[in-house]
């Protein structure tokens, strides 16, 4: 007796059918199938016999088959289904294994990047530095100096400014707090909340977000008091390398103002809504 595909599977002799492959030896949910194939192929050729040994007619007989052929064939749809779906679980448990390895270079890399970004800030901090002091002292040599802004009068501007409710000079650096900040997406306005903003004098830049961090971010583009700052590091750096500290605080809080979604972390959509969240500016310590 052949398959399907004309491979010698079995054998009749009188009333006796033979298997000619090992049916033990194949995977265990399918050793019922493969039995009853062998039977759905055999048995059609034992009809008359098996007629006459139960005293049944044929075309009764040949119904019975057809019956055995119909469950037979359910009972391989449902093994075929059940197999499918496994193979469908492992598909999509693997993509997720690969999405999450992608992931975790991804922010690896990424964490790497942004700190040779952070490093060539600060060497622009440092040599805008280094070229104003060179200025300062040929205009000096020459004759023509002007006095440069004291840090003071610096932290008085920066004070000055709407968005600033407090600023004061730290060594190596000058911090200021924003009153709640609300930035524009959608025609909508989301609360971000309050921010602490640390200017270093070497070019870096941090901020946290004081009153509403979503998880690890403090902002749409700042995660962990990491800024995305993109275009205007270099100005920022430039402007800390000056010690124009509050030029550099008023870009920052435009910054903190926009948000772009080509560039975000996370969506603004995780922060609430104006008119949603009455408090939201208001400091976790008070």
């Amino acid at each position: 007796m052949p398959d399907g595909d004309g491979h010698l599977v079995g054998e009749y002799l009188g009333t006796n059918l033979y298997c000619l492959f090992d049916l033990l030896g194949q995977q265990e949910s399918w050793v019922p199938v493969l039995l009853r194939r062998h039977l759905d192929l055999g048995l059609p050729r034992l009809i008359l016999a098996l007629s006459a040994e139960i005293e049944a007619p044929a075309d009764e007989m040949g119904e019975r088959l057809r019956l055995l052929r119909d469950e037979t064939e359910a009972l391989a749809c449902s093994i075929r289904s059940a197999r499918r779906a496994v193979a469908r679980e492992a598909y999509i448990r693997a993509c997720r294994e690969r999405a999450a390895e992608e992931t975790r270079l991804l922010e690896a890399e990424i964490a790497i990047l942004e700190e040779g970004v952070e490093e060539m800030a600060r060497r622009v901090a440092t040599d805008t530095r280094r070229l104003h002091e060179g200025r300062r002292r040929l205009h000096l040599s020459r004759g023509w100096y002007e006095p440069p802004e004291a840090i003071g009068q610096q932290l008085q501007r920066l004070q000055a400014l709407p968005e600033v409710c407090g600023a004061h000079r730290q060594e190596d650096r000058v911090r200021f707090t924003t009153r709640p900040i609300l930035a524009e997406f959608g025609g909508r306005r989301h609360w971000l909340g309050r921010f602490q903003v640390d200017l270093f004098f070497n070019g870096d830049v941090r901020i946290v977000n004081l009153t509403n961090s979503v998880g690890p971010f403090d902002h749409p583009h700042v995660r962990a008091g990491r800024p995305c700052l993109g275009a205007i590091r270099e100005g920022i750096a430039k402007l800390l390398g000056e010690f124009q500290v509050a030029a550099a605080a008023e870009v920052l809080i435009d910054f903190l103002q926009t948000v772009k979604p080509a560039e975000w972390r996370l969506s603004v959509l995780h922060w609430p809504e104006a008119g949603q969240g009455a408090g939201y500016g208001v400091l976790a310590a008070t």
